[in-house]
């Protein structure tokens, strides 16, 4: 499957998710980028860089098939940004989608132990730990999950949980596109616009995550107003009764007041409780 660019897009529009995964502390500002270096003739896949000084960058690499090489040349791209930025402090991050993607090559794998300095993700175990109910979980896995037909049955599921995530409406577009994309790679059986119509992706604005909330909260006033209705019709009616009792001189006025006061009180209390 094409990864690279996904990863890449989600990394770029959504820190504040990758920072689940990832030692990054977003009160540096941080910001993704891909560059080119003249001085150690290398291109950068991947750069976490900081707008305050003092939070280290992060050297990136996506790896779906891990080689011998992926290790010595992430250690060869940190010194070489090291060399280039000298003020900056500068950690790594090797991501691969599990443990059988990574090569584990002596001696550089010695390094992950130096956490948060250098850090290597397993997709699938980072994944789980941050549960089903997270955007993450969702996003990743038609790129993650190996049987086509589980990935054809929880597809929609998982889109309602990328739909329902707090997160601004530019990165829940961001987080559909790549999901879309690894859905269109995995179920090529369907065409792109087959696949938007089975899973909701052309849903109507009324079946929006916006629109859901709207009226969620439209029918919780509208129980709370049916409920202080309730209310104030049985406070009148029990205070017909007891002033009826009371101009038949069957009670007397502090009593019908106490009596009225403690029925308010109590109705008040379930009413709260409801």
């Amino acid at each position: 499957m094409n990864s690279d660019p996904h990863f890449y897009q989600l990394f770029r529009k959504c820190p504040e998710l990758v920072a689940d995964l990832a030692p990054i502390d977003l009160a540096g500002r941080y910001h993704f980028s891909s560059r080119a270096y003249k001085r150690v003739e290398r291109t950068y896949d991947g750069i976490f860089e900081p707008e305050d000084i003092n939070f280290p960058s992060m050297v990136t690499e996506f790896q779906v098939l891990g080689n011998e090489n992926t290790y010595p040349r992430l250690f060869l791209e940190m010194a070489g940004y090291q060399l280039e930025e000298p003020k900056r402090k500068v950690w790594g991050l090797l991501v691969f989608p599990s443990r059988s993607c990574d090569p584990r090559t002596m001696p550089w794998r010695k390094f992950a132990s130096c956490e948060p300095e250098f850090r290597v993700v397993y997709l699938d175990e980072a994944l789980r730990k941050l549960g089903e109910d997270h955007p993450l979980y969702a996003v990743f896995q038609p790129f993650l999950v190996d049987k086509v037909e589980v990935v054809e049955a929880k597809a929609q599921d998982w889109l309602g949980t990328i739909r329902n995530a707090p997160l601004e409406t530019e990165k829940i577009i961001c987080l559909e596109e790549i999901f879309l994309s690894w859905l269109t790679q995995r179920l090529s059986k369907y065409s792109k616009e087959e696949i938007r119509k089975m899973f909701g992706f052309d849903t109507p604005v009324e079946e929006t995550r916006f629109y859901r909330e709207v009226k969620q909260e439209g029918r919780e006033e509208g129980r709370q107003v049916g409920r202080e209705e309730k209310a104030k019709q049985a406070i009148n009616a029990f205070e017909a009764q007891m002033k009826d009792l009371l101009e038949a001189g069957l009670i007397t006025k502090t009593i019908y007041h106490e009596r009225v006061s403690i029925f308010r009180a109590q109705l008040a209390g379930k009413h709260g409780e409801a």
